[in-house]
């Protein structure tokens, strides 16, 4: 009924493994539920970033590097503004870098790879064109972000329901099985 741990010296209730695998158990449910709300917070981030975007576009910096770290100014998402900060970074050490080269090593984990394709038509022509082509640009990303987002909100329902549940029931599981 004991168990012996031999480095510690100590003894420890079978109860109390069993209590730990569990608690690990509920932790995984628990954070796979906090990372379907980080995918939702960062595309609600980066609609305000191209919100930012579109109304700065009248009267944009001179160079797209400041152009882009304006509209990141005051972003309370510090996923999406660290991404865009090492994005600026990169483009300020190498001046012909273009957007998309400079976002290219930028990991963002919370997204996900449809996410990521709605965002590279950002990366690939803003700076490029005329203003009434940006425009276009930024509604017709702002429009595929949308759609992640309304995706993803509901993923995020249906699935944090899931991931918690799972974490709950697993731990409790766990818990009757090592007892």
């Amino acid at each position: 009924m004991v168990w012996y741990m031999a480095r510690e010296g100590r003894f420890l209730p079978r109860a109390g493994y069993a209590a730990l695998v569990a608690l690990g158990c509920v932790l995984m449910g628990l954070s796979w539920a906090a990372s379907l709300s980080r995918r939702v917070q960062a595309l609600r981030a980066w609609g305000r970033v191209l919100s930012r975007l579109e109304a700065g576009l009248s009267y944009r910096p001179h160079t797209l590097e400041a152009f882009v770290a304006q509209a990141a100014q005051g972003e309370e998402n510090r996923d999406v503004s660290a991404h865009i900060a090492a994005c600026v970074t990169r483009m300020r050490e190498t001046p012909l870098l273009s957007l998309k080269e400079a976002m290219e090593p930028v990991a963002m984990p919370e997204l996900t790879p449809s996410d990521k394709a709605a965002l590279a038509l950002l990366f690939q022509g803003l700076g490029e064109g005329d203003e009434q082509a940006q425009r276009g640009l930024l509604a017709a990303v702002r429009m595929a972000v949308a759609a992640q987002m309304e995706e993803a909100a509901q993923q995020e329902g249906k699935d944090r329901r899931l991931a918690t549940s799972l974490g709950f029931i697993g731990g409790g599981a766990v818990f009757l099985f090592l007892l």
